[in-house]
């Protein structure tokens, strides 16, 4: 039995010998600590069987900034568009200094929604 292959339980050499343990209370056990010690038991095998079925795989790292949506890029050029390229006018309504944008002055509306979605036009808190 498996209460036998526990170390803290000896195996009894005859009847006679199973008997004297038995009364002398050997074989009782705390259930519980019995029940988790087997439970521990069961899943360390389960989880080292488990080890060999996983397979290698390689984590796909971020390369920091992506490309924003089409649709994204398209609104925030037709943001400054309305703004007719103002700096002023786009940091009032952003909520940024001016010197924000001033530091990096766009060029055309695509280059101010790429550099707002690089985070260089940061808004103030």
């Amino acid at each position: 039995p498996k209460l036998f292959e526990d170390r803290r339980f000896a195996r009894p050499t005859s009847a006679e010998d199973f008997a004297k343990n038995l009364l002398q209370g050997r074989y009782t056990g705390e259930k519980s600590e019995l029940a988790r010690e087997f439970l521990r038991q069961r899943l360390k095998k389960k989880i080292q069987d488990q080890a060999q079925a996983l397979k290698r795989t390689v984590t796909k790292q971020a390369t920091g900034f992506e490309e924003p949506a089409e649709a994204d890029m398209s609104l925030a050029a037709k943001f400054y568009d309305k703004c007719n390229g103002d700096l002023a006018k786009l940091a009032a309504k952003m909520g940024v200094g001016v010197a924000a944008l001033q530091a990096s002055p766009p060029e055309d509306s695509a280059d101010f929604a790429r550099k707002l979605f690089r985070g260089q036009y940061e808004v103030e808190a």
